[in-house]
């Protein structure tokens, strides 16, 4: 039996007579046998559990649209809700808007050396030596506590509100994180990003 929420869990266990200890023990075995292989991949499965086992007892939440005051908007808000509805028909094929993002946010000299110049001082040693060791349980928990709630979840869909709520997902996180740290590696899947191209309003 799946329950939707806390309430209809805790009338399937008075029900049932299922403990708190033995759905606690089923979950964690869940996550230790799905969590196998090499961390990259654990990574992946973790936050792939964490959604949809969320999804499937609570649903999406759809983000609410802020409500607009102004009665008739700017070019600008037109435009925008206009590149939306056209979101799925390109004019341009992939390969040529990844080759203008790769010429306009990239340098080709930016290895040649500048050489002297007067004006740019010698910079001085630093006094403090920097700190390089995998990040601690406290600073991961304090970055999670200041972020807000609100704010938009990564390419894995899961927000900061479950880590918020959910201490344990949280060091599990933060395991693989160490993990990850140790061996110098950076996950295929935190090198994605998603963009939407929106105009500039013109003077």
């Amino acid at each position: 039996m799946v329950c939707k929420n806390q309430r209809s869990l805790k009338i399937h266990q008075s029900k049932s007579g299922c403990s708190r200890g033995i759905v606690t023990e089923q979950r964690t075995d869940l996550s230790e046998t799905s969590l196998q292989g090499s961390v990259e991949r654990r990574i992946e499965t973790l936050t792939t559990l964490v959604y949809n086992i969320g999804k499937e007892r609570f649903g999406v939440e759809e983000r609410k649209e802020r409500s607009n005051t102004k009665q008739t908007p700017n070019r600008r808000e037109q435009k925008i809700k206009q590149l939306r509805k056209e979101l799925k028909d390109l004019n341009r094929s992939k390969d040529e808007v990844e080759k203008y993002l790769h010429e306009t946010h990239s340098d080709k000299e930016r290895e040649t050396p500048l050489g002297y110049c007067p004006r740019v001082g010698e910079e001085e040693q630093p006094i403090i030596e920097f700190e390089t060791k995998e990040p601690t349980w406290k600073e991961v928990c304090e970055v999670v506590k200041k972020a807000r709630t609100g704010s938009a979840p990564g390419y894995s869909g899961v927000p900061y509100k479950v880590y918020k709520k959910c201490p344990k997902i949280l060091r599990k996180l933060w395991q693989l994180f160490r993990t990850l740290w140790k061996k110098g590696t950076i996950p295929e899947s935190w090198q994605k990003a998603e963009g939407c191209f929106v105009p500039k309003e013109k003077d």
